[in-house]
């Protein structure tokens, strides 16, 4: 296959080419700082698995497909993973840090957003329940139990009415609901 150089480049010296979601975006990253990481991308690209064997032609960069996961979120974790934060946006949406956070848990990489995961999940200017349903989802997916505590918190005091209409809203909302019933 030929090398198709029409990608965002999260890095000028990139070897490997990440052809992500059902639209095949193409993102120009650097292998060994994906690998660094995260021990998924680690193992993903040693010589056990198919990506890792992959090689492009003639030197040309690898493609990995990673058809399943949202392009937003993985181009704002390799901008962090690389250290650009210049492409990374001031302030985000809670539903762009739930999908970062669902990315993060897959590719097991939340230690190198770290620093960043703090400021994605200051809810003290959220008041939608809505809002702050998604950033308890993603402190949990994230590990971070403090904010997850903190945003729990702030929906029991700051809820008005049926907490049953809110299981019904939030069916699936990736927060087992035994924490909840204990």
């Amino acid at each position: 296959m030929a090398e198709n150089n029409s990608y965002n480049k999260i890095t000028t010296d990139g070897d490997t080419i990440l052809v992500i979601g059902p639209d095949e975006a193409r993102l120009c990253v650097q292998s060994c700082l994906l690998q660094a990481a995260s021990k998924v991308f680690k193992a993903m690209f040693g010589p056990h698995y198919k990506e890792g064997q992959r090689s492009g032609l003639n030197g040309s960069k690898k493609e990995i497909p990673l058809p399943e996961d949202d392009v937003g979120a993985m181009t704002i974790i390799c901008a962090v993973i690389h250290h650009r934060n210049d492409i990374i946006p001031g302030e985000m949406s809670s539903s762009e840090v739930l999908k970062i956070s669902v990315v993060a848990d897959k590719y097991d990489c939340k230690v190198a957003l770290k620093h960043a995961i703090h400021q994605w999940l200051d809810h003290r200017n959220v008041v939608s329940l809505k809002d702050l349903t998604e950033l308890m989802t993603a402190a949990y997916l994230l590990d971070e139990a403090q904010a997850f505590s903190a945003i729990t918190y702030t929906i029991i005091m700051e809820h008005t009415g049926s907490y049953l209409s809110f299981a019904q809203d939030q069916i699936d909302f990736g927060v087992p609901w035994e924490l909840f019933c204990k």
